[in-house]
This record gives C-alpha cells, sequence and structure tokens, in this order.
C-alpha cells in the first residue's frame, strides 16, 4: 500500500553526511587490552595501602621532665629562679627555713652565724691590709735594690778610674826611677811620686772594697725580701685555714637553718609549684626541669595488642592537638625505642581512652618542629596530639589478597 511512497523517498539524496561504524582491527583491540592490562599489573604493585595503629601523646625533650622534690619540712625562704630560666649544673634554685614559729633556737643561731659572718669579715680585711704592707715592702725593696745598683755602677766606674790613675802613676814613678839613676831628678820627688802611687792603691782597694759592700746589702736586701714573702705566704695559709674553719662553721649553721635546693643537672625551669613564704611537708612539689638545646622527640601510648608489632624505624604522622593538621600539616617522625615495660593510665602524660595498662614508644622527629609546623609560635613542651603509626605499607595486590583471605576466613568460620 506504500510501496510507491518508499520507492520515491529511496530516489532522494541524503541531506547531510554519513558516518559508517566499522569494528576495529584486531591488532587494535590486542594493544589497548595490552596496555589496560599494563596498567592494572602496575597499579597492583605500586599502590600501597598503609597498616596504622593510632596513638595519643606528648611532645618532651629527649631527657624528660625532671621534678624536683622536698626532701624536708619547711618554709619557703628564698626562690632564685624564674619559670622559663636556664639553669647550671649545682645552681641554686630554692632555699628552705625552719618552719620557725615562736622558737628562740634560731635566733641564737642566727646571732651566731651573724657573728661568724663578722668574723669572716674582719679575717678578709686583715688579709687585704697584709697584702698591702707586702706590696709596699717589696716596692721599697725593689727601689733599695735599683739605688744600690745604681751606685754599684758609679762605684765600678770609680774603680776605673782609679786603675787608670794607678797606671799613670806607676809609668811616672819608672819614668823617674830612670831619671834618678841618671841623676836628674831629687830623691824627695821620687819618693813623694812613690807615696801618690801608694795613696792610689789605697783608694782603689777602698772602691773595690765599697762594690763588695754594696753587693753584700744586696743581697741582704734579696734576703730579706725572699724573707718577707716566705712570711705572708705563711700568713696567707694561715689565714686561709681560719677562714676556712670560719666557712665551715657558717656553712654548718647554714645547713641547721635552712635546706638548699640545688639543680641536678643543666636544664631549663618550666614549673615552679610553690611560692615564697609557703609552708611546705616533705615530698611536696618543687619545680620541674626540662633538659636544654636538645632537640624534642615525640612520647607515644599505644595499647597491648598494638605494641607487639611495632618495631624501631617505623613512620609515624603526627597531628598536634593545638596545630589543626588541615592548617599547618602533619609532623613526621621515626620510632627511635620501644618501652617492653608496661605503664598505668594514670602515669601518663595525656589524657587517654585505653582500657588496662599501654606501652610507650618513643620517636625522633624528622625535621625540627619549627620547620615541621611552617610556623614561629612553637608548640611548649608537653603538647599534645594522635598519631598514625605506619606499621606496615601492603602493596594493593598483597592488600587485596589479604582482603579476600579474610573473607574466606570468616565466612568459612
Amino acid at each position: 500500500m506504500f510501496r510507491h511512497r518508499a520507492v520515491a523517498r529511496s530516489s532522494h539524496r541524503l541531506p547531510g553526511p554519513v558516518a559508517v561504524i566499522a569494528p576495529p582491527a584486531f591488532s587494535h583491540t590486542l594493544i589497548a587490552a595490552l596496555l589496560s592490562v599494563g596498567l592494572l599489573a602496575a597499579a597492583l604493585y605500586l599502590i600501597e595501602i598503609p597498616l596504622r595503629a593510632r596513638a595519643v601523646g606528648v611532645l618532651m625533650p629527649p631527657g624528660g621532665i625532671l621534678d624536683i622534690a622536698s626532701s624536708t619540712h619547711g618554709r619557703v625562704s628564698r626562690i632564685a629562679v624564674s619559670e622559663g630560666d636556664v639553669v647550671a649544673q649545682g645552681q641554686l634554685l630554692i632555699e628552705l627555713g625552719l618552719d620557725q614559729g615562736s622558737r628562740s633556737v634560731p635566733s641564737l643561731a642566727a646571732s651566731q652565724l651573724a657573728s661568724l659572718e663578722h668574723e669572716l669579715e674582719i679575717l678578709a680585711s686583715i688579709q687585704r691590709e697584709n697584702a698591702v704592707l707586702q706590696q709596699t715592702a717589696a716596692s721599697d725593696v725593689a727601689s733599695r735594690l735599683a739605688t744600690m745598683s745604681r751606685r754599684r755602677a758609679l762605684a765600678i766606674k770609680e774603680v776605673d778610674m782609679s786603675r787608670q790613675r794607678l797606671a799613670l802613676l806607676a809609668r811616672r814613678v819608672k819614668r823617674l826611677e830612670s831619671l834618678e839613676n841618671q841623676g836628674g831628678i831629687s830623691a824627695d820627688r821620687l819618693e813623694q811620686l812613690r807615696a801618690e802611687f801608694l795613696a792610689a792603691q789605697r783608694e782603689q782597694i777602698s772602691a773595690q772594697r765599697g762594690i763588695v759592700e754594696l753587693d753584700l746589702e744586696a743581697q741582704q736586701l734579696v734576703s730579706a725580701g725572699d724573707r718577707m714573702a716566705i712570711d705572708a705566704v705563711i700568713l696567707d695559709l694561715e689565714a686561709d685555714t681560719q677562714r676556712e674553719r670560719l666557712e665551715r662553721q657558717i656553712s654548718k649553721l647554714s645547713v641547721e637553718q635552712s635546706h638548699r635546693i640545688l639543680a641536678p643537672r643543666r636544664g631549663r625551669v618550666i614549673r615552679i609549684g610553690v611560692r615564697s613564704g609557703a609552708v611546705i611537708t616533705a615530698g611536696h612539689p618543687l619545680l620541674a626541669l626540662a633538659a636544654e638545646g636538645e632537640e624534642w622527640e615525640a612520647w607515644l601510648y599505644v595499647s597491648a595488642h598494638e605494641a607487639g608489632l611495632l618495631q624501631v624505624g617505623q613512620a609515624i604522622e603526627l597531628r598536634l592537638d593545638a596545630y589543626p593538621h588541615q592548617i599547618f600539616g602533619t609532623v613526621a617522625a621515626t620510632v627511635s625505642s620501644v618501652t617492653r615495660l608496661a605503664v598505668l593510665p594514670h602515669e601518663v602524660r595525656v589524657p587517654i581512652t585505653i582500657a588496662g595498662a599501654v606501652f610507650e614508644v618513643r620517636a625522633k622527629l624528622d625535621r625540627p618542629i619549627g620547620g615541621a609546623l611552617n610556623t614561629d609560635v612553637l608548640p611548649g613542651i608537653g603538647a599534645s596530639f594522635t598519631a598514625d603509626i605506619i606499621k606496615h605499607r601492603y602493596r594493593l595486590y598483597e592488600w587485596l589478597l589479604r582482603s579476600r583471605s579474610t573473607m574466606v576466613g570468616s565466612g568459612s568460620g
């Protein structure tokens, strides 16, 4: 019925291009399949899925925080440091005195202590005066020696002049003696010249005797100076002995009257738990010291079933509670030690929700904390964080096989 319309339509040309879709060649299909299989195999081998263990912890110096407590009952009489100070080993931190109340013995000890300190001051004053006197005497000896040295130089010149005059007179006497033999000079004149020659010899001997006397006097001065130096040393030793005795007595009275808390090691004072004038008992915490000049490390706490799989060298990602990781990122660290001693929850410095005992893990930061967070505002000691410990990295095919075996094992069970 519609044949003539269909024939008419078939005689008309199409209004647009015609695309003929032919099936792809077999070689193209094979290449595409091989590429897909290769990419899938590379993904199965290269993609890693980490197995993580969740933990909590705090940032600490490697030496930890040393809490210093009082070993005796007393009253805080002096706090010698402030929070943030760096102290050396043996430096005075806190001084404790007796809780005196209405007792009279401490006042007696205080008066004895003041008397000993006054005696020590007098002794020091005497030592200073003796030192001045010794210096004055040494200067006087040096001045006299210098004067004698100049006198000796003049005496030596006088001896030289006498020697020259004596030699001149000797030549004149010899010449006049030859003239006397020839009858050219009187005997009286020759005798007078010989008398002058003897007088010159006497003057030379006297000048030489003066040099010897000057040398002897100088030697006596040097000996006197040496004796004064020895006496000064003896006096200093006696004064040192007496001062040591006084200082020992003062130290004994001071110990009876007060107790000094000294720094057991070098560190920074991070907390002072008392105030001046407070009465404390034995065992009361006084202050806390943290190691100074050391890079911080992370102290983590994990449950017992997680601790057995941890090993040294495993990677950790820290997320500080006070620094949102969306802005500041995470801090990378590496496990440096895993303790095998369980820690009770109340002994942990951070709040944890793990039931039962936990194990402590210490990790070294891969970068300084300031560079890791990219900020100048550094966290304080004891800053808390949550962490992911990378226990193992599975390749994608290992993870799939592990998941498959876990599903099959649970299904058969």
